[in-house]
């Protein structure tokens, strides 16, 4: 049996939360967490996406990304707007202020980035991205 420390999804989920500090704390000045900016991006780089596509594209469950976006819709950075081809359809569309706020916030996102490079030196950064681009691809 394998030991718990040689646990792939532990070591994924520990480096998460501690990258996921990172970039709070650089997004904090924005009033934005991780998950938010990248929600927040999404969106408007989907227009008008569907809740479900977006779920799919981010790979969360539906009622997940619902709930992390219902604080950007109580702020006005997102809204719901009536599918054309099917009223009872909803799409996601950022908002004026939401796209004004993304576009801010990239500052503390540069802010972030530069600081994990900094903590695993690029060329580590470069090569952990492409691990975990094949991971996610063949997941």
């Amino acid at each position: 049996m394998d030991s718990p420390d040689l646990c792939t999804a532990s070591r994924l989920r520990k480096a998460a939360r501690l990258t996921s500090q990172v970039y709070d704390a650089a997004l904090a000045p924005w009033g934005l967490t991780t998950g938010q900016f990248g929600m927040l991006g999404a969106i408007a780089q989907m227009k008008g996406a569907r809740l479900a596509e977006m779920a799919e594209r981010l790979a969360m469950d539906p009622s997940t990304l619902s709930r992390g976006i219902n604080p950007l819709i109580r702020q006005g950075l997102v809204a719901y707007e009536t599918d054309p081809t099917d009223r009872r359809a909803k799409r996601l569309r950022a908002t004026a202020k939401g796209l004004a706020l993304h576009k801010a916030a990239r500052v503390g996102w540069r802010q972030a980035q530069d600081e994990v490079k900094l903590a695993l030196g690029a060329d580590t950064m470069t090569r952990l991205n492409q691990v975990l681009d094949e991971a996610i691809e063949r997941l």
